[in-house]
């Protein structure tokens, strides 16, 4: 799971529609640990990428099938949220990749949320992928 996380921030790092809506120091791995005196000083808006699970198939031999989700979070507006995510799709649905040893064959959407938190004024909006690796 390690290299599909390193993977998936480096390509989404490197995709020129994402980097134009959030910081490239604001794609992480999460979550942030962060005391809420010091909440301010969180990057936003934020990409973070998080492992759900994973099973190793026989076929393909050694094939993964991983899940993980990746969490759009903004402090301005739904919108900008929603904005960040239609990137996000658009950089990762059905690509595939190399990156050192790991090779993605494919990754798809495989479930949508949101959310609000009006007291920390958060808006969250989350996609899980479907992503095969080896």
């Amino acid at each position: 799971m390690l290299n599909l996380a390193v993977s998936t921030i480096n390509y989404l790092k490197g995709d020129a529609g994402v980097t134009a809506l959030v910081a490239p120091k604001a794609i992480t791995t999460g979550p942030v640990d962060v005391v809420i005196e010091k909440q301010n000083q969180i990057l936003m808006p934020q990409i973070v990428v998080n492992d759900i699970s994973e099973v190793t198939n026989t076929v393909p031999l050694n094939t993964r099938e991983s899940r993980i989700q990746i969490s759009c979070w903004s402090r301005t507006s739904q919108l900008e949220a929603l904005k960040i995510y239609e990137a996000v799709v658009n950089a990762l649905n059905y690509k595939s990749n190399d990156t050192n040893n790991t090779h993605i064959f494919w990754q798809r959407v495989g479930g949508y949320s949101k959310s609000y938190d009006s007291r920390m004024r958060l808006w969250n909006v989350s996609a899980d992928f479907l992503v095969w690796s080896q």
